[in-house]
């Protein structure tokens, strides 16, 4: 909801990833957080996290190398294009976050 919002105004691309941060980093704490006390986090799941910790922080780098060459307007289509293209990977999970709207 965030993303949509940003998009919406005419925001600098500073001040949109200002925006986007904070509410990234709330949303996996609360995430992991519920999930733990849920109980679902069990030690097959610390070792996929693990796993896929070097995938984020290559993630991580590229994107930090990759923000400071592009502009407000190319920001702007790299964040709609990838927010277009978020649940199409995970359309036929049923607990992907996309699912709530492809069971309607």
């Amino acid at each position: 909801m965030a993303t949509v919002w940003v998009q919406a105004h005419d925001w600098p691309k500073d001040l949109q990833r200002a925006t986007f941060q904070p509410v990234i980093w709330a949303a996996m704490i609360m995430t992991a957080g519920s999930l733990s006390l849920a109980g679902a986090v069990t030690p097959e799941t610390a070792k996929l996290f693990a796993a896929g910790v070097p995938v984020l922080v290559a993630g991580m780098l590229l994107g930090w190398k990759l923000y400071g060459l592009v502009g407000d307007a190319a920001f702007r289509k790299v964040i709609l294009a990838l927010l277009l293209f978020s649940c199409t990977p995970m359309r036929e999970v049923r607990a992907s976050p996309c699912s709530v709207f492809s069971q309607r």
